[in-house]
C-alpha cells in the first residue's frame, strides 16, 4: 500500500503488485492513473485466473471496487460501492461475486444500526 499516515484511516494508495515469486522481483504494479487512495482489504481471482477484483474502503478517488485483467494489469472496470468492502469471493463457476460489506454503524435511539451487508452480482462477459 506504501506510506500512510493512519491504517485505520485507509489513506494509503489503492496498490496490487506482482513479483517473481523465485526471485522476489517486482514484475508489475497498479499502473499510474488507475488508483486512488484508500485501504484495499480483498483480492480475489476469478476462476478463470484472468481477472481479479480488488476492494476495501474508499479514502479519496473515484472507486473502491475493480476489476482488472491479470495479463496486462489494466483496470477494466471500477465503481464506487458506497460502503466499504472487507471480503470478496467469486463462485466456482464464476457467475456470482460476492461481496462482504460494512457500513458505519450509528447508535440511533439507544439502539446500534445493522452494518453487515452481504451482496452477490451477477458476472458476465467474463468467460470461462
Amino acid at each position: 500500500m506504501g506510506p500512510m499516515r493512519d491504517p485505520m484511516a485507509g489513506n494509503g494508495v489503492q496498490r496490487w503488485q506482482f513479483f517473481d515469486w523465485k526471485t522476489g522481483k517486482k514484475l508489475d504494479q497498479t499502473h499510474e492513473g488507475e488508483s486512488g487512495q484508500g485501504l484495499m482489504e480483498a483480492l480475489a481471482f476469478h476462476p478463470n485466473g484472468k481477472h481479479f477484483v480488488m476492494a476495501g474502503r474508499l479514502f479519496q478517488g473515484t472507486w473502491n471496487l475493480a476489476l482488472f485483467e491479470a495479463a496486462s494489469g489494466r483496470n477494466l472496470f471500477s465503481i464506487d460501492a458506497k460502503h466499504r468492502i472487507t471480503d470478496a469471493r467469486f463462485s466456482a463457476d464464476g457467475q456470482r461475486l460476492f461481496l462482504a460489506k460494512a457500513r458505519q454503524q450509528e447508535l440511533k435511539n439507544g439502539r446500534w444500526n445493522e452494518f453487515g451487508l452481504i451482496e452477490i452480482h451477477t458476472v458476465t462477459g467474463l468467460g470461462a
